[in-house]
């Protein structure tokens, strides 16, 4: 059973996980497992940050169902397969399709091998021996993503953008800084954080949505992230969000959890 596989060795003992729970190291479906688990028996000592790995998962509740997939938007003008603007990529299966998706939109080649491998070494520990095929391995994705009922689902409830412990604070990268926001800075570089919420309508800053001091732009950039998780969680969009891309691109009143993905990205 996950909740008896890892547990607290000693009574103050915190765990900041810092994002990207999936892709690169196999063992996925058993890592967001145990790492659920343990937050259900410590909810206040144990701590999750989003990753982009973690973010883009959202995109397959859509991708992996679509009769059509459009391409996506940061292939635009390469003219290969997924550049938008050669129309609809040719009729994919599902597993073609996901293996796609992973290897070259997800920077995850090895991802669909992994799982395959993971769901066989379930198999095994429950006694049962049949072959793991190409189809388990979409239907795996699918169950895991899904939005109502998924582990990424919980996940992504489960977490933040930005945590601060006491004088600490933990996310997941880097801050968007770069040399003109450097330059422009007037005064500290934090008496405006505009820099930091690139989801804003053009032309609006920090100050105004009441965004003053670091503490103000915790209160943001996690309420932002809360919204757009609970957008994907209640699925009212329309769409694919990776045909569309950016903050403010996509059709109005469509993918809520749009911009989260692409503050991943």
């Amino acid at each position: 059973p996950y909740d008896q596989c890892i547990d607290f060795e000693r009574d103050d003992d915190y765990l900041v996980f810092g994002g990207d729970v999936w892709d690169q190291g196999g063992s996925d479906l058993f890592v967001i497992r145990q790492l659920l688990s343990l937050r259900k028996r410590y909810p206040d000592r144990v701590f999750f940050v989003l990753g982009n790995r973690d973010l883009n998962k959202m995109r397959f509740c859509q991708e992996l169902t679509d009769d059509q997939h459009l391409g996506v938007y940061f292939m635009r003008g390469t003219g290969k397969m997924g550049d938008p603007d050669l129309g609809a990529m040719p009729s994919l299966r599902p597993t073609e399709r996901l293996q796609w998706i992973l290897k070259y939109t997800m920077g995850s080649p090895r991802a669909f091998d992994h799982r395959k491998q993971e769901l066989e070494a379930e198999r095994a520990a429950a006694g049962q021996y049949d072959p793991v095929c190409d189809e388990d391995v979409v239907e795996s994705y699918r169950a895991s993503c899904d939005p109502f009922t998924g582990e990424l689902a919980e996940f992504l409830e489960s977490s933040c953008l930005l945590l601060r412990l006491g004088e600490a604070a933990f996310m997941h990268g880097a801050l968007p800084l770069t040399q003109p926001h450097l330059e422009a800075a007037d005064g500290s570089l934090w008496d405006d954080m505009t820099f930091a919420m690139p989801w804003l309508e053009r032309g609006v800053t920090a100050r105004d949505v009441g965004v003053e001091t670091i503490d103000d732009w915790n209160a943001a950039l996690n309420d932002f992230c809360r919204r757009n998780v609970e957008g994907f969680r209640t699925q009212e969009s329309d769409g694919i969000w990776a045909r569309f891309g950016g903050y403010n691109l996509q059709p109005k009143d469509t993918q809520p959890f749009g911009p989260l993905m692409q503050y991943g990205t």
